[in-house]
């Protein structure tokens, strides 16, 4: 079989030929597809011959960026430029710090601002509208809040925050990789090596500043945003909404910065929050200073490791070596680098406390003890203290 242009059609015989969409015929794909395995080891669909890289038509094919002369030329138009009929214009207060909840709210402090439309507060969120986009961003900026003292001491300094990593118990515990016996292994080596590692909370900021514009009325939601997860971020809002997802329409629209996390960036709901509140188009940009005080981050981990080694160079000396990227892939290959030590045993652990943008739920990336031998890699997210 051949396809083309998604008409599949008989090798040697052109007239017997059908069309993907014919073939689904308006119904799901409803398909198992065999899969074993995870992570380097996965395979999919054994039984199906793959097709021929020399019969491949896209990849490895150079694509024209079409888009690349508008961008050159300052024409192009992201997210933060675009404009829908009758459009107002929305930012979002922030609190000093992200457990704080507001206590009361001063709409007279920004009466002289001409243009707002309305002070928007729902739940712990507080927000201006305004008819152009300088009125909100002074609006934002005078409006009087009365921030609530934090209701959870959040840790003041790296050392209380790997405190509270080590003794906190976490909600999930997950062993990523558990392989042979490393209790035994490791009383018979040689040589030990411990440490741990500290990594910090790492911004996701973007190049530019998070935007998204939203028309919510009735039960139905319009947003266009660049978020990299589309059917996320729709789920995102039907649920903050109370609406069917099926209600709820996003159109994705290149942003001026894709990395910082656009996947989980809360731009496209602060957005369908404060147009609901004026049941209007509203476009919303989020400053870059809320990103750096307030946006979603890397999780925090500390990380421990426990090996042992036998040297197993010919010559008979141990030979410790650093073994990077380039190891890892010879193992996962089946091969050994010689002239480095053959590691009997293996035991991590890492602990993770996520704070991304209000998202909940841990991010645990699967992983591999970069060892050979037995070994074993446990993964603790705990939970945040804000919640």
């Amino acid at each position: 079989l051949a396809v083309t242009d998604g008409v599949v059609t008989v090798v040697g015989d052109a007239s017997k030929k059908i069309s993907y969409g014919k073939l689904i015929g308006g119904k799901r794909f409803n398909v198992t597809i065999t899969a074993t395995g995870t992570g380097w080891d996965m395979k999919v669909a054994p039984e199906v011959k793959a097709k021929n890289p020399k019969d491949y038509k896209i990849v490895g094919a150079s694509v024209p960026r079409v888009d690349l002369p508008a961008k050159v030329a300052g024409k192009f138009t992201y997210t933060q430029d675009l404009r829908v009929p009758g459009m107002l214009h929305g930012r979002v207060v922030r609190p000093p710090v992200v457990t704080s909840k507001p206590a009361s709210v001063d709409e007279e402090s920004v009466k002289q601002i001409p243009g707002i439309v309305k002070i928007v507060q729902e739940g712990t969120l507080v927000g201006v509208v305004a008819k152009t986009e300088w009125s909100a961003i002074q609006a934002a900026k005078a409006l009087k809040v009365t921030w609530s003292e934090p209701g959870t001491k959040l840790p003041a300094n790296p050392d209380e925050l790997y405190a509270y990593l080590k003794n906190t118990k976490s909600f999930r515990d997950q062993v990523a990789v558990n392989k042979g016996n490393p209790a035994s292994a490791l009383s018979q080596a040689a040589k030990t090596f411990e440490a741990t590692y500290r990594y910090p909370f790492q911004l996701h900021g973007m190049i530019g500043p998070s935007c998204a514009v939203a028309d919510v009325r009735g039960d139905k939601a319009t947003v266009w945003t660049g978020t990299q997860g589309p059917f996320r971020t729709r789920g995102a809002i039907a649920r903050l909404l109370g609406f069917a997802e099926k209600n709820v329409r996003v159109i994705y629209v290149e942003g001026s910065g894709c990395y910082g996390r656009y996947s989980t960036d809360d731009g496209a709901e602060d957005a369908a929050l404060l147009s609901r509140a004026v049941r209007r188009g509203l476009g919303l940009l989020r400053p870059l200073q809320h990103r750096r005080r307030g946006g979603g981050r890397g999780a925090a981990l500390a990380r421990r490791g426990q090996a042992r080694a036998r040297p197993v160079d010919a010559r008979g000396g141990a030979r410790v070596g650093a073994q990077g990227a380039g190891a890892a892939r010879d193992r996962a290959r089946g091969r050994r680098r010689k002239g480095k030590d053959h590691c009997l045993g293996f035991h991590g652990s890492e602990l993770s406390l996520d704070c991304g943008g209000g998202n909940a739920a841990a991010r645990i990336q699967a992983g591999r003890p970069q060892a050979q031998g037995s070994g074993k890699l446990e993964r603790h997210p705990v939970r945040r203290p804000d919640l």
